[in-house]
């Protein structure tokens, strides 16, 4: 990657957290790892945290150009905490990542090149590589580089792409739309996009328009020990099982989708 163009920030990597502040820093601390300067920028939207308070403050008061820190007052949910972050980047593309995840910079070089050369992209999935307990989240014997063409079929992977880490999105596309405003008109109708994912449903606005990209070059780690096999535990602390799992509310969550994905044909411009 030769792109380096000023001040002009190219990828932006965005941190939504919430009660993290421990694993945030590190995100962040390993993240500045990279050589990369002006092309990159770190950002982290902390969602109201009431723990972790102290790593939060350190994010905030570190002197690197390239890290930039918001707070939101409450927790907003995590649509509105996605979309501060989105809102504030100023790159051309955005790359989410969890805060337990943590970047591999030593492949960021290979994804910048690929960017680069295909800035026409809407938007992007990438997948993690092994961490130290060799868990993956993805299937790297599946995931393959592959361009899913505008509408119905990259409306379908984007739905899919389900895991927050590794979406990405052009910005540039998102301004031009007025995409995340949308997002907030959308969830004031019968149907939350927080239950199908918010992150998804951004996607899926750009791949009305733009292709997407499964782009087999792996960026992040899932920083999880292999006990759940490096998924969430379908249980709590408390040994409750998360609302997500149960078939209700999945069930919420395809129907939700469903009527997000009749009704943002109504914003073509």
């Amino acid at each position: 990657y030769n792109g380096k163009h000023g001040n002009n920030v190219f990828l932006s990597i965005c941190i939504p957290s919430y009660n993290r502040g421990k694993l945030a820093l590190e995100a962040v601390q390993h993240a500045l790892r990279t050589e990369y300067d002006s092309e990159i920028e770190i950002l982290v939207s902390d969602n109201g945290s009431s723990i972790g308070k102290k790593e939060y403050e350190m994010i905030q008061d570190m002197r690197d150009s390239r890290v930039q820190y918001y707070q939101l007052r409450k927790n907003e949910g995590i649509a509105a905490n996605i979309c501060n972050c989105l809102k504030k980047a100023t790159g051309h593309f955005a790359i989410l990542l969890s805060d337990e995840e943590q970047l591999i910079v030593e492949n960021l070089d290979q994804l910048l090149e690929y960017l680069w050369n295909n800035q026409e992209l809407g938007g992007f999935k990438v997948p993690d590589g092994e961490n130290a307990a060799g868990v993956t989240i993805t299937d790297l014997n599946k995931f393959k580089t592959k361009r899913f063409s505008k509408g119905i079929e990259a409306i379908n992977r984007a739905w899919m792409t389900c895991y927050v880490s590794g979406i990405g999105y052009n910005l540039k596309y998102l301004r031009q739309h007025d995409f995340l405003k949308k997002i907030d008109v959308i969830s004031q109708n019968s149907y939350s996009v927080d239950v199908v994912y918010p992150h998804c449903t951004i996607l899926v606005f750009l791949a009305v328009y733009y292709d997407i990209d499964n782009i087999a070059i792996s960026v992040w780690l899932h920083m999880k020990d292999s006990t759940t096999g490096g998924y969430e535990a379908l249980e709590d602390g408390g040994g409750h099982i998360k609302q997500f799992t149960l078939p209700e509310n999945r069930l919420k969550q395809e129907i939700s989708a469903l009527r997000i994905t009749e009704n943002l044909l109504t914003f073509q411009d």
